[in-house]
């Protein structure tokens, strides 16, 4: 899936937080998006996800005006974990069950969880989980439907060092899929031995593109 911003602009309360922002993400790549608190991330990809509204021609995917009438989403997402309710009585494997919308998917619940290497709480309640094994299940709530488009709101919050390490392993094993993957991320260090584009924000409604080349070049890091 192949993703276009052209001149993207969008304003809170007459306040510029993404302003004349343009990039591409082709099919098969990562795109880390980084920026302090404020400077319009969560705000970037909910436009994207058209969950907040855009001018026509400023959105594309897969070269389909997002505002269009032809645009049907294959879009798996991951919101920040503070928009949950864990107190919900369900089960792991119910709640991947419940999320399977797209009948063409090759995938059922076990598959999911023996990728995701969860077999063994699957049937437990969610709110028994820690936080590295919901960050599973979740994940399997998005991949029960094999979307082409995945996106992840700072994913590794409040999980496990051990946790974060496998996180970024399923993400490249999703890219070796061919999965387009838009990433947001205060901490993009595990992320970088995958290559990805990386687009910075700030609270002024800029923004810098990078290729992970130039931004190590920036911090003095050796390539990975």
């Amino acid at each position: 899936m192949h993703i276009t911003v052209k001149n993207l602009n969008f304003l809170y309360s007459q306040k510029q937080v993404i302003c004349d922002l343009s990039f591409d993400v082709l099919s098969g790549e990562l795109l880390l998006i980084l920026g302090r608190n404020g400077s319009g991330k969560t705000t970037l990809i909910k436009c994207i996800l058209g969950l907040l509204p855009v001018n026509p021609n400023s959105i594309f995917i897969d070269d389909v005006d997002i505002t269009s009438k032809k645009y049907v989403a294959d879009v798996g997402y991951i919101s920040q974990k503070d928009e949950f309710n864990f107190e919900f009585p369900i089960t792991g494997k119910e709640l991947i069950q419940f999320a399977k919308t797209n009948k063409n998917s090759p995938y059922t619940v076990m598959d999911v969880a023996k990728r995701l290497g969860i077999t063994d709480i699957i049937n437990q309640n969610i709110n028994t989980l820690s936080g590295g094994q919901l960050q599973k299940v979740f994940i399997g709530r998005v991949l029960i439907n094999d979307p082409s488009l995945l996106v992840f709101d700072e994913p590794t919050v409040g999980i496990d060092s051990t946790s974060v390490v496998h996180f970024y392993q399923i993400i490249e094993e999703l890219l070796k899929d061919g999965k387009t993957i838009i990433l947001v991320t205060h901490e993009p260090s595990l992320a970088l031995p995958l290559k990805p584009k990386i687009l910075t924000l700030n609270e002024n409604g800029e923004y810098k593109k990078q290729r992970y080349e130039e931004y190590l070049a920036e911090r003095g890091d050796d390539i990975v």
